[in-house]
């Protein structure tokens, strides 16, 4: 499938291809579990852009498709679709004539919720039904997909978005790998939460005017759970200076300790 050449400001597409941190970090985690790979490569992410592209290369390498698109599980759902291998032109005209192909797309995604999150749409429609489906006709099929995985995220009881997964090879359907995806979605429900919310704002611009740029990076990562020891070894000093520089911040922020310090960020943060 040709890729559109050129991006519209409403559809963000990634490359397959992840960075190469990120093809260390898989080397090194060969042979682990699969989820907690997927989770480590999630906590490492620093920001939105490499979560996407973290996010893609695990899809990518444990359930394997050519073309994707992340977006939104209702009409009403505001959210930049993300996608990848596909016709950006071909997805610009499926967003802007949405209504016509939302009753196919609610159809395929009760059915992934009926079968605990995530389903492939031969295992649920004749191909019969998928050839008077508008989304397939005039989407699918117009980008050579010949089957489609379709998952929903859920997180605090709710549907927060979708993901579609599509082959393009003939005979290419899924398969076994939809039970690694379904324990999959939670992971990947709370990675959007943490970094595709809108307007979160960092630890660290909520105490800029405290802190200095050191303690500014000390601060993040003691936000990410880590320990003095990991500090250090990612800033390249000593645990002794990190702790000093831990209780400097404590210090300034007017906080006794880690769990205050957690309490006044929230305090501060934006309503």
């Amino acid at each position: 499938m040709a890729a559109g050449t050129q991006l519209s400001r409403s559809i963000t597409q990634r490359a397959l291809e992840p960075g190469a941190w990120l093809r260390h970090t898989f080397a090194m985690a060969i042979g682990s579990d699969p989820i907690d790979e997927l989770a480590g490569l999630i906590g490492e992410c620093t920001s939105r852009s490499e979560y996407e592209a973290a996010r893609l290369a695990w899809l990518e390498r444990a359930i394997g498709f050519e073309a994707s698109y992340f977006g939104a599980a209702t009409p009403q759902q505001s959210v930049t679709p993300i996608v990848s291998g596909v016709n950006v032109e071909r997805v610009e005209h499926c967003e802007a004539h949405a209504d016509r192909y939302w009753q196919d797309r609610l159809r395929l995604q009760r059915a992934a919720l009926s079968e605990h999150g995530a389903v492939a749409d031969h295992d649920v429609l004749s191909v019969r039904a998928r050839d008077r489906m508008p989304f397939y006709r005039e989407v699918v099929a117009g980008h050579g997909i010949r089957a489609t995985a379709i998952a929903m995220l859920r997180l605090r009881g709710q549907v927060s978005g979708c993901i579609f997964l599509g082959r393009t090879s003939r005979g290419a359907r899924f398969g076994g790998e939809l039970g690694l995806l379904r324990r999959a979605l939670p992971v990947l429900a709370l990675g959007e939460a943490v970094y595709l919310a809108p307007s979160l704002p960092t630890p660290t611009s909520l105490f800029a005017l405290e802190l200095t740029p050191r303690e500014q990076a000390v601060l993040q990562l003691v936000c990410r759970g880590w320990t003095n020891a990991q500090i250090a070894g990612q800033l390249g000093s000593s645990p002794r200076t990190v702790k000093n520089q831990v209780s400097a911040i404590l210090r300034k922020t007017k906080v006794a300790n880690r769990t205050q310090l957690t309490a006044e960020l929230a305090r501060r943060a934006p309503a």
